[in-house]
């Protein structure tokens, strides 16, 4: 049996002590190596873009490109560079070109296309962001220059009814030559058009489908299917809202689609009621329903654009014909009651409708708008001109059987569709240009030009 000390136990613990301590900051000194040589690996530096095409304030051509050179650089590898256009605002006008290098040195040399052709003149921004391995980042903007695409008109297109289960469209060139665009098995509920995308939207009713119709393929671009259920509708209308085409469904909803046919928006339906015609302004949009059971009745709605949430109702037996916009607060409404056309105006604020001027006898078919204060409306007496500055009411193409009206903005001319014939007036003499006669029955007529 052995036996310690104190003294020696006590030297004992000291040692025991003295070597935790020279463990403890053995462990210290480790971790601090592992930490520096961390430090050292961690990439902290931005990359570098410095641009050398194009020159900066140079100006551009909308549909031509433009040659972006630029080297891109950083200590460690480039993992994404993106490339776009971008507005006052910084923000994107058009797709972006996107490259992964993988190396830290690279040259940029692409030829970047100024593709879409609604971009107004004005300043822009090339725009370079570059990202290296680590997620170190930075953008660069170098300001350019656009000059517009004028506006062009191209054409007029007649949708029409060849025989009581075919639908066809056709285009009628400066010229008066016909060209053949289609013909589909279908009834008829709306068209429209949309000029940016270059197509041409025709819905049937009950048992057609909606088409869209490419004018540079000359073919089908999309089709929303119809679900039949006779004897009841399926597509009641559509309107074009910016790049959007709103079709309104007899089931209650309306559906917004892009120009690749696919579904963006919706509203929901509202119960007993179904949508036809269709207004943005500011940020409202106005809807004319009708009553299922009651179809003489009628039901402005007025929703917030941004949220499609109901605003406010207003109930009428105004047969909606078209809308106008007047402002952001108001907007004029044209129609029929029990046969009778009328001209009012729907105000927000007071969700009423009050009368502009009183019309003559008979019904109202069409209506287009010249400018802010002027308008023509096709009624079963003639073609008239209206002028809200002047409160002017002025039958100015009598006894004319239009169906269809609309104004060409750019030469001035009214072209007006009859049952069976289209015609050209020069605008503001009302002179008769030319007519062509037509031999399946018109049902709408656009005006195509190379933008909306």
């Amino acid at each position: 049996m052995f036996l310690f000390s104190k003294s020696s136990i006590f030297v004992c613990c000291q040692i025991n002590k003295k070597l935790k301590d020279f463990r403890i900051f053995l462990l210290f000194f480790v971790f601090c190596i592992l930490i520096s040589s961390c430090k050292k690996d961690e990439d902290i530096s931005y990359p570098t873009i410095v641009f050398s095409a194009p020159g900066g304030n140079q100006t551009f051509n909308v549909l031509s490109s433009i040659n972006i050179r630029a080297n891109i650089s950083d200590d460690s590898k480039i993992s994404i560079i993106e490339v776009n256009l971008v507005d006052e605002n910084l923000i994107p006008v058009l797709s972006s070109v996107s490259i992964s290098p993988n190396t830290s040195n690279y040259d940029l040399n692409i030829d970047y296309s100024i593709s879409n052709i609604t971009l107004k003149s004005g300043t822009y921004f090339v725009h370079i962001y570059a990202a290296d391995e680590f997620g170190n980042n930075k953008h660069k903007y170098l300001q350019i220059s656009l000059n517009a695409i004028p506006k062009k008109f191209k054409f007029v297109t007649l949708v029409n009814y060849v025989n009581s289960n075919t639908i066809g469209a056709i285009k009628i060139d400066s010229l008066n030559n016909i060209v053949n665009l289609f013909s589909a098995v279908s009834d008829y509920s709306a068209s429209e058009s949309n000029c940016n995308s270059q197509q041409l939207l025709v819905a049937g009713k009950i048992f057609g489908d909606l088409n869209a119709f490419g004018f540079n393929t000359n073919q089908y671009c999309w089709t929303e299917p119809v679900v039949s259920s006779p004897p009841f509708a399926y597509f009641t209308n559509m309107k074009r809202i910016g790049e959007n085409i709103y079709v309104s469904f007899f089931e209650g909803d309306i559906r917004a689609f892009n120009s690749s046919g696919a579904q963006v928006e919706s509203v929901n339906p509202i119960a007993g009621m179904y949508p036809m015609k269709v207004i943005q302004f500011g940020n409202y949009l106005l809807v004319d329903y009708y009553f299922k059971a009651a179809p003489n009745y009628f039901n402005l709605v007025l929703f917030t654009f941004s949220t499609f949430s109901i605003s406010q109702q207003l109930q009428t037996d105004m047969q909606i014909v078209d809308f106008f916009e007047k402002d952001n607060e108001n907007v004029y409404v044209f129609g029929n009651t029990a046969g009778q056309a009328e001209f009012k105006r729907y105000n927000v604020q007071n969700n009423a409708l009050s009368t502009v001027i009183n019309l003559p006898v008979g019904k109202m078919n069409s209506v287009t708008q010249i400018s802010s204060d002027d308008f023509l409306i096709a009624h079963e007496t003639g073609v008239f001109l209206y002028s809200i500055s002047t409160n002017l009411f002025t039958n100015v193409i009598p006894l004319t059987n239009a169906k269809k009206i609309k104004f060409e903005e750019l030469n001035s001319e009214i072209y007006i569709a009859e049952p069976h014939k289209l015609s050209k007036y020069n605008y503001p003499g009302f002179g008769l240009i030319n007519s062509i006669n037509i031999t399946d029955s018109i049902l709408d007529l656009h005006l195509i030009y190379n933008k909306n």
